[in-house]
């Protein structure tokens, strides 16, 4: 035969379950606040002068991977402004890794 709880066992159930209601709320509230990263102006400039006959595009996107912060990734590309030169990028050659023979 199991014996009532005592007025300390009561307690001691209050308090963990007062701590553990506490410990929820206040994590889930950090889980969904909208933590958005900085937004910044693409302020990139390239250290050298760059040829006329190339764009430079870029790209700035949030990223996670599991940290907990969210955090922009920012990218730049230089390329040719001539669509042909610009094709020629994506045809397979023998020289790139994984291409075609």
């Amino acid at each position: 035969m199991e014996q009532p709880l005592t007025w300390l066992d009561w307690v001691y159930v209050g308090v963990g379950t007062g701590l553990l209601f506490v410990g929820l709320v206040f994590w889930s509230i950090l889980g969904y606040l909208p933590i958005k990263p900085k937004r910044s102006k693409f302020d990139w400039q390239p250290d050298l002068e760059l040829p006329a006959d190339v764009h430079v595009l870029g790209s700035e996107y949030p990223q996670r991977d599991g940290a907990f912060f969210r955090y922009l990734v920012k990218r730049t590309y230089t390329v040719p402004k001539d669509p042909e030169e610009y094709a020629k990028i994506f045809v397979p050659t023998k020289d790139r890794k994984g291409s075609a023979e």
